[in-house]
């Protein structure tokens, strides 16, 4: 790289699409993603997020990428076409609670739930940290539920989609 920094400055979290074709790799002190072609074992190409890139979450559907972007409090998308290999940057979109960590879609890749960090001063750790619920389609995010608790990161989903779990960190 022109700066200096590897493309892949300290990678965090990987994550496949459906088919496991491609592996998707934050790299938080790059503000990049990495997208591997899984079977070829090989680099395709590393696009350029947000400061802080934590998670990079595919949806079901495949059509997209989530990134999650810890300092910019936004979330990149990366428009993905798996059959031809093309990976393209979206809308970037604003959250309203700092430090943004995880994303998950529900099955049908319509909605994103998007945990925060929260106030990391809190005195009491379960009054701070929310989750944004963004719309995939509009790319905005349409409601905020919490507080959940600081440090929340790991979200999932049920197999049937009717419940979300996630942790809420350490105090």
């Amino acid at each position: 790289d022109e700066d200096g920094k590897p493309a892949t400055s300290k990678p965090h979290m990987i994550f496949f699409d459906s088919g496991t074709k491609y592996a998707y790799v934050a790299n938080v002190g790059a503000g990049t993603v990495t997208i591997i072609d899984v079977s070829q074992r090989e680099i395709v190409t590393t696009i350029p997020t947000g400061n802080g890139a934590h998670a990079a979450v595919p949806s079901p559907d495949d059509k997209r990428v989530y990134v999650v972007n810890m300092r910019d409090a936004t979330i990149t998308e990366i428009l993905t076409d798996i059959e031809k290999g093309t990976f393209t940057v979206g809308r970037t979109i604003k959250v309203s609670e700092m430090m943004p960590l995880c994303a998950v879609f529900t099955n049908d890749s319509k909605k994103a739930y998007i945990s925060a960090m929260g106030n990391l001063t809190a005195s009491d750790p379960m009054s701070t940290g929310m989750m944004s619920v963004i719309d995939v389609e509009s790319g905005m995010e349409v409601k905020t539920v919490g507080p959940l608790g600081k440090n929340g990161c790991g979200l999932f989903l049920s197999e049937d989609g009717s419940k979300l779990f996630g942790n809420a960190g350490r105090p």
